[in-house]
């Protein structure tokens, strides 16, 4: 297929993945479709089985794990690799996850609608089934969408289950080993906090899923997906006004106007971490809970540290300004707000642990502290309020400019890595193109030999039909010439014994006539001379009568002589005829075996 037809397919995949998820998700779709069937179809009776099937029967499916069903047949759908290939999305294996157990995925981040998690581990598209053999997600969702008509069933056929805690429980412990249960832990409240490249997670306070595992005895699985929020270009400013964050949480879905609603083709990449080993506790204690969110929180870090720098998709904004990334742990506050402010750091209320900030949106950053900083020595004029205002507006710029120089080593140094890789990707692809040809001349070479014996055979089987019908039909010539010939040899048999019956008769002739001559002389010595005369004319007559039935036979003799002749000359030449044909037949056989 035409890199343009890709494009252009993948383009449409993701603008129906966005289509039936806005509409289906608000109902629109469900209450649209049904109530055009219902009144301008003649198949409202299909309308009235489907609501009484789903209101009566199959309400509470996805509080009961979900319909296995087509699962396997719907993740393999062609349409979700395009999606795949839209951002791209990969899915990364750091390590192996064993299928006799459960687990529970925590993904993180949120980002607009998950892309991620749904596409990266809720369907075969990345080949979660290959890296994971035995382990089947199923991504959970919050009850308000499993109640959307229609898109409720094409969730279900995907795998997806209810996020509560009775369907999450049902999942790990009634349907066997290797299902597991994908929880998107900050949920739709990490969208407010959803930045280009930078990631604030909503986490501390979300310890229920911990709960989950120590009573069902599932290891958790850190998920973080890099570049979740690069797809959405999210409107910078301060994050402590509440306009500010009502912008960010309306840009989420807005900002894409420029590319038809449309998401940015930005790299995805899906990191499943090490899975946290969890012992089941049916009655855990808040103590044992709290540790084993530290657990988790720890390999989480972990996690980040160890593949950002290698996953992380780095680029440009619509200026051309380098942007980098922030990866912080948010907690709740007292006040509700779900983020550590740098009023409160001052105050001494809470400590923010900064991970290591390179190649972030320095400017950004910039300007938030020193907008809290103004703000701060304009409600305090305390002059501890302004020392401690003063030291860290210096350890803030100090920190600024250090991460200035940092950010410029490491864009240096990922230039030179993304000028190697793609050097070395290069290669491979060549290297894989050259093997490809290969493997096409060789299959093309197979097939042209396979052609050519199969016509060998087919010939060699024909001329040998062929061969064996002419040797069947010179067969059967040579026996009836021979037929022939034995009948003519049995009537020259018969011939030659009617020779020697002449023969013999004739020399029985000859020895009476002179028996009889001689008688005759004797005779007419005894009688008159007038009587011996009448007896020897008489016996004269007898005489020639004899010699012309001898020289009949003499002249049939002849004749039977010269058939005779006839047909020892005809029986040599059938001889002949015969040695002719064994000889063509020899010559043939080689010939043909020549060829």
């Amino acid at each position: 297929m035409s890199p343009s037809i890709d494009y252009i397919l993948q383009y449409l995949s993701i603008a129906l993945l966005y289509f039936v998820g806005f509409l289906g998700g608000t109902h629109v779709l469900g209450i649209l479709t049904l109530y055009q069937i219902f009144f301008y179809t003649p198949l409202w009776p299909v309308v009235l089985l489907y609501l009484s099937w789903t209101y009566l029967v199959e309400w509470k499916t996805p509080e009961r794990g979900g319909r296995d069903l087509l699962i396997n047949f719907v993740r393999r759908l062609s349409v979700f690799k395009y999606m795949r290939d839209y951002y791209p999305i990969t899915l990364v294996k750091t390590s192996d996850l064993d299928p006799q157990k459960n687990y529970i995925f925590g993904y993180h981040p949120h980002g607009a609608f998950t892309e991620g998690a749904s596409i990266g581990l809720n369907t075969e598209a990345c080949g979660f089934s290959d890296k994971f053999p035995g382990i089947i997600p199923h991504l959970s969702v919050t009850s308000a969408i499993l109640k959307a008509l229609l898109y409720r069933d094409i969730l279900m056929a995907l795998g997806v289950i209810d996020v509560s805690r009775h369907s999450l429980e049902y999942n790990l412990t009634q349907k066997g080993a290797g299902h597991s249960v994908v929880i998107v832990v900050g949920g739709a409240a990490e969208i407010r906090e959803m930045g280009f490249d930078s990631y604030a997670l909503i986490i501390k306070r979300r310890k229920g899923f911990m709960k989950l595992a120590l009573q069902t005895g599932s290891d958790l699985v850190p998920v973080f997906g890099f570049g979740q929020n690069n797809i959405y270009q999210v409107i910078g400013g301060s994050r402590s006004s509440q306009f500010s964050r009502f912008q960010r949480w309306l840009r989420s879905f807005t900002s894409c106007l420029g590319t038809c609603f449309l998401p940015k083709r930005s790299p995805i990449n899906v990191v499943v971490g090490s899975p946290v080993p969890v012992t089941k506790i049916a009655n855990p204690t808040q103590e044992e809970i709290d540790q084993l969110h530290v657990q988790y929180l720890e390999a989480l870090t972990d996690l980040y540290e160890k593949n950002k720098d290698k996953y992380h998709p780095t680029g440009t904004s619509d200026k051309s300004r380098s942007h980098g990334y922030v990866f912080k742990l948010e907690t709740k506050m007292a006040s509700g707000n779900p983020l550590i402010t740098l009023e409160r750091m001052l105050n001494g209320r809470t400590t923010l642990k900064t991970q290591k900030v390179t190649h972030t949106n320095i400017v950004c950053i910039g300007t938030e502290l020193l907008n809290e900083i103004q703000q701060v020595m304009r409600e305090d004029k305390g002059k501890a309020v302004r020392e401690a205002v003063a030291a860290a507006e210096a350890k803030a710029r100090a920190e600024l400019k250090k991460a200035l120089q940092e950010q410029k080593e490491q864009m240096e140094g990922e230039r030179d890595r993304a000028l190697e890789e793609a050097r070395l990707q290069a290669e491979e692809q060549m290297a894989e193109i050259r093997y490809r040809c290969e493997v096409a001349e060789k299959k093309r070479a197979r097939s042209a030999l396979e052609r050519f014996q199969k016509e060998k055979s087919d010939a060699l089987q024909k001329a040998a039909e062929e061969a064996e019908k002419n040797k069947q039909e010179a067969l059967k010539n040579l026996t009836e010439t021979l037929t022939r010939k034995l009948r003519n040899e049995a009537a020259l048999q018969r011939e030659l014994a009617v020779g020697e019956a002449l023969a013999v008769a004739r020399k029985n002739a000859e020895r009476r006539r002179q028996e009889s001559i001689e008688e005759t002389k004797l005779e007419c010595e005894r009688k008159s001379t007038a009587e011996a005369s009448r007896v020897a004319r008489v016996h004269q007559n007898k005489v020639n009568e004899l010699n012309q039935r001898i020289d009949q036979l003499e002249r049939n003799l002849e004749t039977e002589n010269d058939a005779k002749l006839k047909v020892e000359n005809l029986f040599q030449e059938m001889k002949e005829d015969y040695k002719r044909f064994q000889n063509y037949t020899r010559g043939f056989h080689s010939d043909f075996l020549m060829k």
